[in-house]
């Protein structure tokens, strides 16, 4: 809003922010037969913020510039995210049962798992996009190739100690999806090739580290094993 008021230029919203809109109107409407009205109209709070955040964004010029600082932001969260879990499996802290979503979230009562799942889906594809196909833009290719694949491994070990298998069913399908999307540019094959290579050699030394930590430190591998997110998934 500052941005608009400061600059006064703006672009025209496309149509999808239109559908959202009526989509938004239908569901406050319905809200007000619902069983319990105080907790529906909690709920389409949550999802008018959203919008309007939305609409916000939409009226935004954007360039390629902007997109870069946006694909940086959503990395360095996702990968805090992850170190974060990470922590609390090193440090021998127990995970809550609903995984690291329980720690971050403001309210730990009646947290939902595949709230934190989903929200790490948009870094997690952004992550495996630059990891394939590099970038420019202030960052070498190399640069770009080198944050991607640590925002991706850190996001996905940050899904996994959710325990949502749902996220994790998720993950797997965005995956695919950015693969065989990332493929269709020019010599995109090839580095979706190279990308699956480099992965394939990534997880046999992870799992060769993994079996020599499980003879070093059994009691730690074992408390991960048994922890509440790897037994529900």
């Amino acid at each position: 809003t500052g941005h608009l008021v400061l600059f006064r230029r703006a672009r025209i919203p496309t149509p999808p922010i239109g559908l959202w809109s009526i989509f938004l109107a239908w569901v406050l409407v319905t809200a007000f037969w619902a069983l319990d009205l105080s907790e529906a109209l909690q709920t389409a709070a949550q999802g008018m913020s959203l919008v309007l955040l939305l609409t916000l964004s939409a009226f935004l010029p954007t360039d390629e510039e902007d997109l870069n600082a946006l694909r940086v932001a959503l990395m360095v969260s996702a990968a805090a995210v992850g170190v974060y879990a990470l922590f609390l499996v090193g440090s021998g802290a127990n995970l809550p049962a609903h995984g690291v979503s329980q720690r971050l979230a403001l309210r730990t009562e009646g947290s939902n798992p595949n709230i934190l799942a989903a929200s790490l889906l948009l870094p997690l594809v952004v992550s495996v996009e630059r990891l394939v196909i590099g970038g420019t833009g202030g960052l070498s290719p190399r640069t770009w190739r080198t944050i991607g694949g640590s925002a991706a491994v850190l996001s996905l070990a940050a899904i996994i100690f959710t325990g949502s298998r749902g996220g994790i069913i998720a993950s797997g399908v965005a995956i695919v999806l950015t693969l065989a999307y990332c493929a269709r540019l020019p010599d995109g094959k090839k580095m979706v090739l190279h990308t699956l290579r480099g992965a394939s050699l990534a997880l046999l030394i992870a799992l060769g580290i993994f079996f020599v930590a499980s003879q070093i430190m059994p009691r730690t591998t074992e408390r991960i094993l048994s922890s509440e997110p790897v037994q529900r998934l």
